[in-house]
């Protein structure tokens, strides 16, 4: 695959008449979607409840603000996939991949409109990246983690795009590259404490009502499993680790099952098992108003 800069594969984006109208409307969605429907809720205070969803497990996991930028990299990470499938797939597929991640912020948004959430985070300015998150992110929209969803979608996505085409055999490394870096991007969720663990299954969860044909159990196991295993996680004991994934895979499977029976009961509200989990968790402990 032919993969370009950040700010190339924008311009690209931006410039091609294929690619511009998609991605100007995908703009759009995640500005009204994400930006506009959190710093409304900052605007009007108790238009929709907020839940914290910190848990224990996330005090193994000591707060590192130099994985600040990994953290930011999750917008690019898709945009640069974007203009590569444009590149060396077709202009119509990286259309339709820069419309389901629009989709993606639609999706989750249902839930955001309902219930807010939020986690107890530090308040610190040492570097550039996280100044931007203190100053712009009101830090309301946790569960399900749209970081998670974008990241994991960008690999599946791309992945299915190539397969569609007959050149996934051709680029198992391009894919195997995008599969580590959504890891290393859900990870560096959690040492920003912008998320807690709660945050991953329950987008593991969404991803799977979004797409299940396309995002399978088998893919969910295997992402779950490579959280935590490289050399960068050292500083976090190897049984925690061990907790943090195994924590993952079982409150997946039980929003799965909740799904499950509410289509058993012929109820197709996706969003469902969030709601429920947002107005009944309790945090392991006081926590701080979001910052």
């Amino acid at each position: 695959m032919i993969e370009f800069s950040t700010i190339g594969s924008l311009f690209r984006l931006a410039a091609d008449k294929n690619l511009s109208s998609p991605f100007f409307e995908t703009a759009r969605l995640i500005n009204r979607n994400f930006f506009h429907l959190q710093h409304r809720a900052v605007r009007q205070p108790g238009l929709v409840p907020i839940a914290n969803v910190d848990h224990s497990l996330d005090d193994a996991i000591p707060f590192q603000p130099g994985w600040a930028m990994i953290y930011h990299d999750f917008s690019a990470f898709w945009v640069r996939t974007a203009a590569a499938l444009a590149r060396s797939v077709s202009p119509l597929a990286a259309g339709d991949f820069i419309d389901s991640v629009g989709a993606l912020y639609v999706a989750a948004a249902e839930v955001y409109s309902r219930h807010l959430s939020t986690t107890t985070r530090p308040r610190y300015f040492g570097n550039i990246g996280c100044i931007v998150i203190q100053l712009f992110d009101p830090h309301l929209l946790c569960v399900p983690s749209l970081h998670v969803m974008v990241c994991v979608h960008t690999w599946i996505k791309a992945r299915y795009l190539l397969e569609k085409h007959g050149i996934a055999e051709t680029e198992k490394a391009y894919i195997e590259k995008l599969f580590r870096r959504a890891v290393l991007i859900t990870e560096s969720i959690l040492y920003m404490k912008q998320h807690s663990v709660n945050c991953i299954p329950a987008a593991l969860y969404a991803m799977n009502c979004f797409e299940p044909a396309l995002f399978t159990r088998r893919d969910i196991s295997a992402f779950a499993q490579a959280l935590f295993m490289s050399k960068e996680n050292a500083e976090i004991p190897q049984k925690m680790r061990d907790n943090i994934r195994l924590y993952v895979k079982t409150v997946y499977a039980a929003f799965m099952r909740e799904r499950e029976q509410l289509l058993a009961a012929e109820n197709d509200d996706w969003t469902a098992p969030l709601i429920t989990f947002l107005k009944n968790y309790q945090p392991p402990s006081p926590t701080t108003s979001p910052t």
